[in-house]
Protein backbone atom coordinates (compact mmCIF):
# COMPACT_ATOMS: atom_id res chain seq x y z
CA UNK A 1 0.00 0.00 0.00
CA UNK A 2 1.53 3.47 -0.78
CA UNK A 3 0.56 6.65 1.07
CA UNK A 4 -0.52 9.99 -0.40
CA UNK A 5 2.22 9.45 -3.71
CA UNK A 6 0.45 6.25 -5.16
CA UNK A 7 -1.09 8.29 -7.90
CA UNK A 8 2.16 9.81 -9.14
CA UNK A 9 3.76 6.20 -8.47
CA UNK A 10 1.28 4.69 -11.16
CA UNK A 11 1.66 7.21 -13.53
CA UNK A 12 5.64 6.97 -13.19
CA UNK A 13 5.29 2.82 -13.42
CA UNK A 14 2.75 3.83 -16.63
CA UNK A 15 5.97 6.24 -18.51
CA UNK A 16 8.75 3.64 -17.10
CA UNK A 17 7.16 0.89 -18.96
CA UNK A 18 6.39 2.73 -22.05
CA UNK A 19 10.08 4.16 -22.30
CA UNK A 20 11.16 0.47 -21.74
CA UNK A 21 9.68 -1.29 -24.79
CA UNK A 22 9.00 1.73 -27.33
CA UNK A 23 11.65 0.46 -29.33
CA UNK A 24 12.72 2.72 -31.58
CA UNK A 25 9.62 4.57 -32.65
CA UNK A 26 10.18 6.86 -30.22
CA UNK A 27 13.63 8.10 -27.89
CA UNK A 28 12.83 8.06 -24.15
CA UNK A 29 12.63 11.90 -23.68
CA UNK A 30 10.13 12.17 -25.99
CA UNK A 31 7.75 10.15 -23.97
CA UNK A 32 6.23 12.27 -20.83
CA UNK A 33 3.34 12.63 -18.46
CA UNK A 34 2.24 15.54 -21.12
CA UNK A 35 -1.66 16.38 -21.50
CA UNK A 36 -1.97 17.70 -25.66
CA UNK A 37 -1.96 20.87 -24.54
CA UNK A 38 1.70 21.14 -23.40
CA UNK A 39 3.15 19.07 -26.26
CA UNK A 40 4.58 20.81 -29.00
CA UNK A 41 3.98 19.89 -32.27
CA UNK A 42 7.01 19.17 -34.40
CA UNK A 43 8.07 16.99 -36.56
CA UNK A 44 10.21 14.36 -33.64
CA UNK A 45 7.54 11.65 -32.63
CA UNK A 46 6.17 12.11 -29.43
CA UNK A 47 4.01 9.91 -26.64
CA UNK A 48 2.07 11.73 -24.41
CA UNK A 49 0.50 9.97 -20.98
CA UNK A 50 -1.93 12.27 -19.92
CA UNK A 51 -3.80 12.05 -16.36
CA UNK A 52 -7.05 13.43 -16.59
CA UNK A 53 -9.91 12.10 -14.22
CA UNK A 54 -8.75 10.48 -10.73
CA UNK A 55 -12.26 8.57 -9.08
CA UNK A 56 -12.62 6.80 -6.25
CA UNK A 57 -13.26 2.66 -6.48
CA UNK A 58 -16.64 2.40 -5.47
CA UNK A 59 -15.98 -1.21 -5.10
CA UNK A 60 -13.63 -0.91 -2.01
CA UNK A 61 -14.69 2.19 -0.67
CA UNK A 62 -16.78 0.31 2.35
CA UNK A 63 -13.75 -2.14 3.15
CA UNK A 64 -13.35 -2.81 6.88
CA UNK A 65 -10.93 -1.42 9.18
CA UNK A 66 -7.28 -2.90 9.72
CA UNK A 67 -5.79 -3.99 13.44
CA UNK A 68 -2.50 -2.27 13.65
CA UNK A 69 -2.34 -3.91 17.43
CA UNK A 70 -4.70 -5.97 19.60
CA UNK A 71 -6.02 -2.12 20.71
CA UNK A 72 -5.55 -0.13 17.33
CA UNK A 73 -7.74 -0.06 13.60
CA UNK A 74 -6.70 2.10 10.80
CA UNK A 75 -9.13 2.61 8.90
CA UNK A 76 -9.47 1.53 5.29
CA UNK A 77 -7.19 2.88 2.32
CA UNK A 78 -8.52 5.39 -0.39
CA UNK A 79 -9.30 3.07 -3.32
CA UNK A 80 -8.81 5.19 -6.68
CA UNK A 81 -9.09 4.32 -10.42
CA UNK A 82 -6.95 6.51 -12.59
CA UNK A 83 -7.81 7.66 -16.43
CA UNK A 84 -5.25 8.19 -18.78
CA UNK A 85 -5.23 9.60 -22.18
CA UNK A 86 -2.58 8.34 -24.74
CA UNK A 87 -1.54 10.73 -27.09
CA UNK A 88 0.93 10.15 -30.43
CA UNK A 89 2.61 12.74 -32.12
CA UNK A 90 4.70 12.08 -35.40
CA UNK A 91 5.45 13.70 -39.07
CA UNK A 92 3.27 11.18 -40.24
CA UNK A 93 -0.54 9.97 -39.31
CA UNK A 94 1.17 6.37 -40.18
CA UNK A 95 4.09 7.17 -38.11
CA UNK A 96 1.56 8.55 -35.22
CA UNK A 97 -0.68 5.19 -36.11
CA UNK A 98 2.41 3.01 -35.54
CA UNK A 99 3.36 4.84 -32.06
CA UNK A 100 0.00 4.48 -30.81
CA UNK A 101 -0.18 0.58 -32.04
CA UNK A 102 2.77 -0.01 -30.12
CA UNK A 103 2.19 1.74 -26.96
CA UNK A 104 -1.33 0.12 -27.03
CA UNK A 105 0.49 -3.34 -27.85
CA UNK A 106 2.69 -2.51 -24.52
CA UNK A 107 -0.50 -1.84 -22.45
CA UNK A 108 -2.14 -5.35 -23.67
CA UNK A 109 1.01 -7.01 -23.09
CA UNK A 110 1.41 -5.73 -19.52
CA UNK A 111 -2.16 -5.61 -18.74
CA UNK A 112 -1.28 -6.87 -14.97
CA UNK A 113 2.12 -4.65 -13.56
CA UNK A 114 3.83 -6.29 -10.42
CA UNK A 115 6.69 -6.88 -8.73
CA UNK A 116 9.97 -5.48 -10.11
CA UNK A 117 8.32 -3.38 -12.75
CA UNK A 118 6.29 -1.13 -9.96
CA UNK A 119 7.83 2.37 -8.95
CA UNK A 120 8.59 4.95 -6.36
CA UNK A 121 6.09 4.35 -3.28
CA UNK A 122 4.88 0.87 -4.89
CA UNK A 123 8.13 -0.84 -5.53
CA UNK A 124 9.06 -3.42 -3.61
CA UNK A 125 5.35 -3.95 -2.53
CA UNK A 126 2.68 -6.40 -3.19
CA UNK A 127 0.74 -3.97 -4.96
CA UNK A 128 -0.76 -4.37 -8.74
CA UNK A 129 -1.46 -2.26 -11.04
CA UNK A 130 -4.28 -3.55 -14.03
CA UNK A 131 -4.61 -1.37 -17.06
CA UNK A 132 -7.57 -1.69 -19.31
CA UNK A 133 -9.12 0.14 -22.18
CA UNK A 134 -11.80 3.19 -20.94
CA UNK A 135 -14.41 3.84 -23.89
CA UNK A 136 -15.19 7.01 -24.67
CA UNK A 137 -18.25 8.20 -26.29
CA UNK A 138 -17.79 10.58 -29.65
CA UNK A 139 -19.23 13.58 -26.84
CA UNK A 140 -16.49 13.14 -23.99
CA UNK A 141 -13.61 12.78 -26.64
CA UNK A 142 -15.35 16.46 -27.79
CA UNK A 143 -15.55 17.67 -24.41
CA UNK A 144 -11.58 17.00 -23.25
CA UNK A 145 -10.26 17.64 -26.27
CA UNK A 146 -11.86 21.32 -25.87
CA UNK A 147 -10.31 21.65 -22.83
CA UNK A 148 -7.05 21.67 -24.37
CA UNK A 149 -7.57 24.98 -26.18
CA UNK A 150 -6.97 25.22 -30.34
CA UNK A 151 -5.05 21.90 -30.16
CA UNK A 152 -6.28 20.01 -33.24
CA UNK A 153 -7.99 16.45 -31.98
CA UNK A 154 -5.33 13.52 -32.54
CA UNK A 155 -6.42 10.45 -32.19
CA UNK A 156 -6.10 9.16 -28.95
CA UNK A 157 -6.83 6.12 -26.50
CA UNK A 158 -8.28 6.15 -22.93
CA UNK A 159 -7.24 3.65 -20.60
CA UNK A 160 -8.43 2.76 -17.21
CA UNK A 161 -5.87 2.26 -14.24
CA UNK A 162 -6.88 0.51 -11.54
CA UNK A 163 -5.67 0.38 -8.39
CA UNK A 164 -4.00 3.17 -6.37
CA UNK A 165 -4.30 2.73 -2.60
CA UNK A 166 -3.94 6.08 -0.94
CA UNK A 167 -3.25 4.46 2.56
CA UNK A 168 -5.21 6.25 5.69
CA UNK A 169 -3.39 7.55 9.19
CA UNK A 170 -6.55 8.00 10.61
CA UNK A 171 -6.94 5.17 13.64
CA UNK A 172 -9.37 4.07 15.78
CA UNK A 173 -9.21 2.75 19.22
CA UNK A 174 -10.47 -0.69 20.21
CA UNK A 175 -11.98 -1.63 23.40
CA UNK A 176 -11.68 -5.27 23.66
CA UNK A 177 -14.41 -7.04 25.78
CA UNK A 178 -12.64 -8.33 28.77
CA UNK A 179 -15.20 -8.72 31.39
CA UNK A 180 -18.67 -10.12 30.55
CA UNK A 181 -21.83 -9.87 32.43
CA UNK A 182 -24.82 -12.30 32.52
CA UNK A 183 -28.37 -11.96 34.05
CA UNK A 184 -29.96 -15.44 34.67
CA UNK A 185 -33.09 -15.46 36.45
CA UNK A 186 -36.71 -16.94 36.03
CA UNK A 187 -38.74 -15.32 33.10
CA UNK A 188 -42.18 -14.12 34.63
CA UNK A 189 -45.16 -16.75 34.53
CA UNK A 190 -47.81 -15.25 31.90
Amino acid sequence: MSGYSAIYDISATLLELLKAHMDNLVAQDRISLSSPAELQQDTTPRLGLFLYQVIENHHLKNSELTAMAADRLRFPPLALDAFYLLTAYAQTRESEHQILGRAMQIFYDYAIIRGSLLRGGLAGSAEEIKIGLHTLSLDDINKLWNTFGNRPYKLSMAYRVSLALIESTRETVAARTTERVGRYGTLPSG
